[in-house]
């Protein structure tokens, strides 16, 4: 961190091809320009990385506010494997609303969709009297993964 500077910085010595194992970049409260950090380990306003942490996370694995890459959580979840947030997006795909060739949430649309509102090829509504009891849904959650390999 450098004195008079808008933003704390950590950015670790060691590196990998020139980028930092570890780099941490975020504004103090009185700048308006958001720090934007990256490496293998990226945390920050904005952050790009292996393994992101931010308020707009890009990368592998990603946690963040809106958060996009292999495998993401956050309020805004786009992945291309796993997306678990409030909206998610991606091969498989968990929140309030999800869409996803596997989708499981509020609001499901999928292949095989799983919620309150499912749509899609093989769908199964929470709401239905056919799930009443937790041992029947998980036995029909089941099948519906297992018809959704199937495909």
């Amino acid at each position: 961190m450098y004195e008079g500077s808008p933003y704390f910085e950590y950015r670790s010595k060691f590196t990998l091809f020139g980028v930092p194992w570890v780099h941490v970049k975020t504004r103090k409260w009185y700048s308006n320009r958001p720090g934007v950090a990256r490496g293998i380990i990226a945390i920050g306003d904005v952050s790009i990385g292996c393994i992101s942490l931010g308020g707009l996370a890009l990368g592998g694995i990603c946690l963040g506010g809106v958060s996009v890459g292999l495998c993401s959580l956050g309020g805004v979840a786009l992945a291309a494997l796993l997306a678990v947030g409030g909206v998610a997006a991606g091969t498989a795909a968990v929140g309030g609303v999800s869409v996803g060739l596997f989708a499981l949430g509020g609001v499901a649309l999928g292949q095989v969709a799983i919620g309150e509102v499912a749509v899609g090829k093989l769908t199964h509504q929470l709401n239905s009297p056919d799930s009443a009891s937790w041992s029947s849904s998980w036995q029909l959650i089941k099948e519906l993964i297992n018809k959704g390999f199937k495909l």
